[in-house]
């Protein structure tokens, strides 16, 4: 599993194994989303729009 923390430190985004990226509420510990790839994903990352989510 690998997280990052998004660049106004309010969510974080884990990767897994489990094919999927999770978005959380960094203060509260609340889900927020959750996004299903087609295989494992092993790293993900916040693209300098702030908006995307680049995960492999």
């Amino acid at each position: 599993m690998n997280a990052t923390v998004t660049p106004n430190v309010q969510q974080v985004i884990s990767a897994s194994d489990d094919k999927t990226l999770k978005v959380w509420n960094l203060e509260t510990g609340e889900f927020i989303t959750t996004f299903t790839g087609e295989s494992y994903i092993s790293c993900c990352a916040v693209a300098p729009d702030r908006v995307t989510i680049v995960a492999g």
